[in-house]
């Protein structure tokens, strides 16, 4: 069964949490995330070679999705060959091209007419087509497999300490207070209590959100302070 479909402006890590959280927040989570080796999905270091040795490892290193995914309570697997995730990929081109059609069809030359059209597909495929391998409607041997108790798919929690899915799906980075008892994002300087030493390093929970930006400061395993932003739709995260 098709769990998420949607358009965005562009591939960016934001996107794919946006789409991890829909799929965790309807369904639950699952076991494990199977993705190819994208940068988004992996970190992929140089290779050893006579003049460079890698200083960290693949292991070592977790993407803004990895980590989102992890929080979860979920593993990832990656395809390593273009093979391995060929069966995904063809029922991806088989759905990019009837959206095609039918948006050429309807006239269709924005995002959210074609965002309309991809979701009345998804919904057809979902509740109507007949599975050509496993021969049952998916949505019909998902609801089965739910009740019979065979599926990995669990009731998501959120992870302690945290009190809401923002501190879950984000994108982290870390500043060093000043002096001033200030921390810079974008060029601007925000306040934080004056309880944080000088030369702390906090945690920032970014969720670039268009209609409600925002910044969740962590210090010492607690939520400092959060910091709505102006909404704007011009985030380009990655």
């Amino acid at each position: 069964m098709l769990l998420f479909a949607g358009f965005f402006e562009g591939e960016t890590a934001w996107s794919h949490i946006q789409a991890l959280k829909q799929v965790v927040l309807t369904y639950g989570i699952g076991s494990n995330y199977y993705t190819d080796n994208h940068s988004i999905f992996r970190y992929v270091t140089r290779l050893e070679s006579r003049w460079q040795t890698p200083k960290v490892s693949t292991k070592d290193i977790k993407t803004q999705w990895q980590r989102a995914v992890t929080e979860c309570g979920m593993d990832t697997i990656w395809a390593l060959s273009p093979e391995a995730k060929g069966k995904i990929e063809r029922l991806y081109r088989w759905l990019q091209d009837r959206v095609v059609r039918a948006c050429a069809k309807a006239g269709v030359m924005d995002m959210a007419g074609g965002q309309d059209i991809l979701a009345a597909e998804v919904y057809r495929y979902n509740t109507k087509q007949v599975h050509s391998t496993t021969g049952e409607i998916p949505l019909i041997r998902f609801q089965r497999a739910q009740r019979e108790g065979n599926t990995v798919f669990r009731k998501f929690t959120l992870p302690t300490p945290y009190t809401s899915p923002k501190d879950v799906f984000y994108l982290k980075e870390e500043r060093i207070v000043n002096g001033y008892s200030q921390i810079s994002w974008r060029n601007r300087y925000y306040k934080v209590p004056n309880t944080i030493p000088e030369r702390a390093k906090v945690t920032i929970h970014i969720v670039p959100d268009d209609k409600r930006p925002e910044l969740r400061v962590w210090y010492g395993g607690k939520l400092v302070m959060a910091i709505l932003l102006a909404p704007t739709n011009q985030h380009k995260n990655k």
